[in-house]
């Protein structure tokens, strides 16, 4: 027997198992399909099965032993050709360092010198004892292969030519970098960094795909990467062309050359290599450098076991692949840290593409490709067949802020068919309760498909600009796909309704209640709980609008049913209707007598079961602005009020960011040391999901601006509050709150700053609005007109500040009764106008 290169072993070593592994008649059949196919392989495996048969090697045995006194013999006579060629000259080429031998060729680092001209390149030569007409065949196919392709992510082809001995050479691009397993092992900590150098593997191979051309060899060898993070494929010595009519090679090549640990199952049977054998090999690349393992538990050293495993057996998950190697006591921190970012969406990306079957693997590279980039941005994968609930998952951990808007009724339906539901029916409906949760999860089941219809693509194509625009669209496409079920309908109306309330937005509210209240006209008595919700919520929205008339009828309506239903004293709906009573206490203006009320429902309300609702929420914020001025003894209540809000919507819903926002924003002269980094949290968020021009953003905008006003940097909160009012002036309607307020807060830093007129001009703006909107005898109204009768002041312009003055303290004479804190308040700005002005008449 002469002597075998390597290389050649690694290809005939999986046939000669499995051909001892045959019974007589199936061997020949086997031995005839390669004859066909690869008649110079074939001869090379007769050798070897004479061989065994000589040496008395068992059948089934690992065949290894056998050729290893071949072996042995070429690789040290390569081995001393290879070193002695260093230094020598190829062509225009001086070699200066061997980087790597195989049985095919050897790989030098080479020099080419000439005037104004400098380059390092890899030359790949013949080795001489082994330049048979089908190696250099071979060798000159992965030349053309190379000189066709042109990509970022694929080394490339630059020159080539013959030596002295007869054999040839060619030059490509020397990649300084070690192989991609090793490069992550000392640089790649995380799986989201290994999964972005995978898929500029995917985008080489992706493009030799697109070019006619398998790889057949993938393996981290020959992947390199550079210390800057470049990445290489390198090594097309076995890629073989495709028929571009059927996307198989254009010849069978029996299992022919591979590598036994990334071979796909078809390289093994003797089947078709087509793109999906590069998928495969890509797939067991993947799982090697996220799991730190191979796919099968299987030895791939004998040859046999692994071929079985490979055909026969189903790869390990991901996560097993890491146990086991987290299990290790020599396992690096960070390998065992990787197991946790492993996830199912990843595991079955790779499960995909080790599929057995090539037509149940990805279609192309194309579609791999888009997968894992779907985990990277955390959008749903293709490779997962999930139900709804998955797609709404991934939705909503994308774009947290700017999704969870629209996706609040799902939470809150989710929280409705757990804790709350279960508080409704505390009273004489326990037989319904089971009735009751079906129907809840029937309705968010709905409310997924629905909002998901869009799909992530529109998401990108319409995305929303605020937390109350995607609640907008999210409310539009639920009621459309509930429209034809009365009580889904019903139970969606009310969460969506509450979510408008929560994010200040009650004349939104109020007008999807009343449209749902009234398609429910004709509808059966049945559905007297959802009616009852939808009554409690409608009287909230009104009277957070100051909309006296309506909320005390639709509060009668609510107190009706909820007599009728026998509910107890502690049920969340008793305490919903107290807390109408208190807003309208406030509307009214009498503080005071809603501090009152909202101090005894703290007490009675404050008890397992209720301390933790929505409800219970709410009325911890009421009680604190009932008191016109925030203690440090409220703090606590403001930030236990936020924190029920984010348990149940989450910490990044818009509700609870804006729950946040308020506390930093009323407790400004207590505020937490963190404040800023809560801030610069939400600034974030809210600029990633919906840019520098939402409205969300200028509410951060006004917070920084209070809190510099706050700190005595008036410069510096004008310049917030401007912005934050430029922001509102494009992106909301004329004489909505927001941008009032927006020019509320402008005016008085202008006022701080001694720019009286330019005060006066945004003043004005804001009392005509809130004349529209609060009715001319609010108290906001009053406030307003103080603040302007003190610009007249300073402006000399007594007459009009005198004139200013009177309406404001007639106008709380009038509303409020002579006696109100507020009229002591302004007659003392005003005797500290008219002494102001006498100082400077004299």
């Amino acid at each position: 027997m002469h002597p075998m290169d390597p290389e050649r072993w690694q290809q005939l070593r999986p046939l000669l198992d499995r051909a001892l592994d045959l019974s007589g008649a199936e061997r020949e059949t086997m031995l005839a399909a390669l004859h066909a196919s690869d008649p110079h392989m074939h001869a090379d495996l007769l050798r070897l099965i004479s061989g065994a048969a000589r040496s008395g090697l068992a059948d089934g045995q690992n065949a290894t032993q056998l050729a290893s006194s071949w072996l042995q013999p070429s690789i040290n006579a390569e081995t001393t050709l290879d070193t002695e060629r260093i230094g020598q000259r190829i062509g225009p080429y001086r070699l200066t360092r061997l980087l790597g031998a195989g049985g095919m060729g050897a790989v030098y680092l080479a020099e080419r010198s000439e005037t104004g001209f400098d380059q390092q390149v890899a030359l790949k030569v013949v080795r001489g004892a082994f330049a048979t007409t089908a190696i250099r065949e071979r060798f000159e196919h992965e030349r053309q292969i190379l000189a066709g392709l042109s990509h970022p992510n694929i080394a490339a082809l630059f020159d080539g030519g013959q030596i002295p001995d007869g054999g040839a050479y060619y030059t490509m691009e020397y990649v300084d970098g070690s192989a991609i397993t090793e490069f992550c092992d000392a640089h790649a900590d995380t799986v989201a960094a290994r999964v972005h150098l995978l898929l500029r593997v995917a985008a080489a191979l992706a493009y030799a795909h697109q070019n006619l051309i398998v790889h057949r060899d993938i393996k981290p060898s020959n992947v390199l990467v550079t210390s800057g993070r470049d990445v290489k494929l390198v090594d097309f010595g076995i890629a073989k062309l495709l028929d571009a009519s059927t996307g198989s090679v254009m010849t069978r090549a029996g299992i022919g050359p591979m590598t036994p640990e990334y071979a796909a199952p078809e390289q093994f049977r003797n089947e078709a290599i087509t793109v999906a054998t590069d998928i495969y090999q890509f797939g067991a690349l993947c799982f090697r450098l996220l799991s730190g393992c191979l796919p099968y538990r299987a030895d791939p050293d004998n040859s046999l076991e692994w071929a079985r495993a490979v055909t026969e057996q189903e790869p390990l998950r991901l996560t097993q692949a890491r146990a086991l190697r987290a299990a290790d006591v020599h396992a690096t921190l960070q390998a065992r840290a990787r197991k946790h970012q492993l996830t199912r969406d990843l595991d079955a990306i790779v499960r995909k593409a080790l599929a057995k079957a090539p037509d149940q693997r990805y279609r192309s590279m194309d579609g791999m490709t888009a997968d894992l980039q779907a985990f990277l941005d955390g959008h749903p994968v293709s490779a997962r067949h999930a139900g709804p609930l998955y797609f709404a998952w991934k939705f909503i951990t994308r774009r947290r802020y700017a999704v969870a808007a629209s996706l609040l009724a799902v939470a809150a339906l989710l929280v409705i068919g757990t804790a709350a539901l279960h508080q409704r029916y505390l009273a004489g409906r326990e037989t319904d309760r089971a009735t009751r949760e079906v129907e809840v999860h029937t309705v968010t089941r709905a409310m997924l498909t629905d909002l998901l219809r869009a799909g992530p693509a529109s998401a990108t194509a319409n995305r929303p600009t605020s937390a109350l625009q995607a609640l907008d669209q999210g409310t539009e496409r639920t009621l459309h796909a509930l429209q034809g079920n009365p009580q889904h309908r019903a139970i969606a109306s009310s969460v969506l309704a509450e979510s408008y309330l929560d994010l200040g937005h009650a004349q939104r509210a109020q007008s999807l209640l009343q449209n749902t209240l009234t398609t429910l006209a004709d509808e059966p008595d049945s559905l007297h709980l959802e009616r009852l919700q939808l009554e409690l919520l409608l009287a909230r929205a009104a009277a957070e609008q100051g909309d006296v008339d309506i909320a005390r009828r639709e509060l009668a309506a609510a107190g009706t049913m909820i007599d009728t239903l026998l509910l107890p004293s502690d049920a969340p709906e008793r305490l919903a209707a107290q807390l109408v009573q208190a807003v309208m206490l406030m509307h009214k203006g009498t503080a005071s007598e809603a501090r009152e009320l909202t101090n005894q429902l703290l007490r009675d309300y404050d008890v397992p079961g209720l301390r933790d609702t929505l409800e219970f929420a709410q009325l911890l914020r009421l009680n604190v602005y009932a008191q016109r001025f925030v203690e440090p003894d409220d703090v606590p209540k403001l930030e236990r009020s936020w924190r029920i809000i984010a348990a149940h919507y989450g910490v990044e819903s818009p509700a609870a960011l804006a729950a946040q926002r308020l506390l930093l924003g009323d407790s400004l002269t207590h505020r937490a040391a963190d404040a800023d980094a809560v801030l610069e949290h939400q600034e974030s968020v809210v600029r990633d999901s919906f840019g520098d021009l939402s409205p969300d953003y200028a509410d951060i905008l006004d917070l920084r601006c209070a809190d510099a006003a706050h700190a005595g940097q008036h410069e510096h909160a004008e310049a917030y509050c401007r912005h934050a009012l430029a922001i509102r002036e494009k992106a909301t309607e004329p004489d909505s709150v927001d941008l009032t307020n927006a020019r509320d807060n402008e005016g008085a830093e202008l006022m701080r700053l001694g720019r009286p007129a330019e005060a006066l001009a945004q003043f004005e703006l804001v009392l005509d609005a809130r004349k529209k909107t609060l009715g001319p005898t609010h108290v906001n109204v009053f406030v307003v007109q103080i603040e302007i009768a003190q610009i007249h002041c300073q402006l000399n312009a007594i007459a009009s500040a005198l004139t200013e003055f009177e309406k404001a303290i007639s106008g709380l004479k009038t509303g409020y009764g002579p006696m109100s804190a507020d009229e002591a308040v302004y007659a003392a700005r005003l005797a500290t106008c008219l002494l102001d002005w006498k100082r400077l008449s004299l």
